[in-house]
């Protein structure tokens, strides 16, 4: 049976960047020399913690606290990366806004969060999605039109990241369907799963779980993970 996974959510509006900085020196040089060449200091305390998040899901998941020592990582392919010191364990990061979330499982897992921007060209979805998702979101008024549109966006995202492949695939080559992946006219084993609690974002996790219920999210604050 495959294990549910688990969802993290950390709210980054007013982190206080000595707390970054004090952490970066738990990160490994390659991903300190990324979180420090950012132009904005936005993008550092981002990246900055989602590793923070990420070592709080493992050591959640392990019962224990991890050894304050850099995680190390492989990458595959397509850039996904991998944990070297946990091969059985799956995880993904994303962040928008005021938002970093971690998705964790010992099956393949893809997360993507998006800021719902109500001012962006509904007609972008012409160029990237496939037609059925085109049809919805063009017959559907607003505000729900751009619902439908962050929706699949993030769902697709969080497919192509949860299959390892980032956005390497085009968006057109496949659909949503409710919880479900369409490849080629086919239902593929993974399912989506749709979170709209956060206030003006959309949150979808892609899993091998077919867990009717989504897996509630655990909502934390920097406090909690330090």
């Amino acid at each position: 049976m495959i294990r549910a996974y688990e969802l993290y959510i950390l709210s980054i509006k007013n982190i206080d960047s000595i707390i970054i900085n004090n952490f970066i020196q738990y990160l490994s040089p390659e991903r300190q020399k990324k979180a420090t060449n950012y132009r904005l200091e936005t993008d550092t305390i981002r990246t900055v913690c989602g590793e923070m998040l990420l070592r709080y899901a493992l050591s959640k998941r392990q019962g224990s606290s991890l050894p304050k020592i850099p995680l190390h990582f492989t990458y595959n392919s397509y850039g996904k990366p991998l944990l070297q010191d946990y091969p059985d364990v799956s995880f993904n990061i994303s962040h928008s806004g005021n938002w970093v979330a971690c998705a964790i499982s010992d099956s393949g897992i893809g997360i993507d969060i998006e800021q719902i921007n109500y001012d962006i060209d509904l007609n972008i979805a012409n160029h990237y999605f496939h037609q059925k998702e085109i049809q919805i979101i063009h017959t559907t008024a607003a505000p729900e039109s751009y619902h439908h549109f962050f929706r699949f966006w993030t769902a697709k995202e969080s497919y192509l990241k949860c299959i390892g492949r980032g956005l390497g695939d085009p968006l057109n080559n496949f659909y949503v369907s409710d919880n479900t992946i369409i490849l080629e006219g086919r239902i593929t084993p993974w399912h989506i799963y749709y979170y709209d609690s956060l206030n003006n974002y959309t949150l979808s996790v892609c899993s091998a779980s077919s867990n009717t219920v989504p897996i509630l999210p655990v909502c934390l604050s920097i406090e909690n993970i330090l």
